[in-house]
């Protein structure tokens, strides 16, 4: 019978492409971490993985995963959740788009943008389709500071 185990812990795969193809292995403990602290995991991670150079404690733990796809060109992905994780983001390329924005005074005009798609998916076993959707929503908010 499945069950739910709670952790107290935010261990997040970061999906890296090798020359032997993807790999995940795992960041432990972001929620302890600097974003600092969290890209240097993630550098010293990439370079043991281009090494072929993990070890099966790196793979250990995740319950979240992320995937930028869009480094290697990706746009928009149907990411696949991958096994005791709750769920997976596929962040695609940066790139510049049009906006109609208004001034202070409410004069629309067209300006360049960033923009990058984010592609969900949920085991929904553990997050619900709305709960899912307000984190894209906060992480939509985040970016556009």
């Amino acid at each position: 019978m499945p069950r739910l185990i709670l952790k107290g812990s935010h261990n997040f795969g970061v999906a890296i492409d090798t020359p032997n193809g993807l790999t995940i292995p795992v960041v432990k403990d972001v929620q302890k971490r600097s974003l600092v602290s969290i890209a240097q995991e993630i550098h010293r991670l990439s370079l043991l993985a281009k090494e072929g150079a993990l070890k099966p404690h790196h793979f250990t733990g995740a319950n979240f995963t992320v995937s930028n796809f869009g480094s290697i060109g990706g746009n928009v992905v149907s990411p696949t959740i991958v096994h005791s994780t709750a769920g997976i983001v596929a962040i695609g390329k940066i790139e510049d788009v049009p906006a109609l924005v208004k001034d202070a005074e409410g004069v629309p005009r067209i300006e360049t943008r960033r923009k990058a798609t984010l592609s969900w998916s949920a085991d929904h076993r553990v997050l619900d389709r709305a709960t899912v959707a307000r984190r894209a929503r906060l992480v939509n908010a985040i970016w556009r500071r």
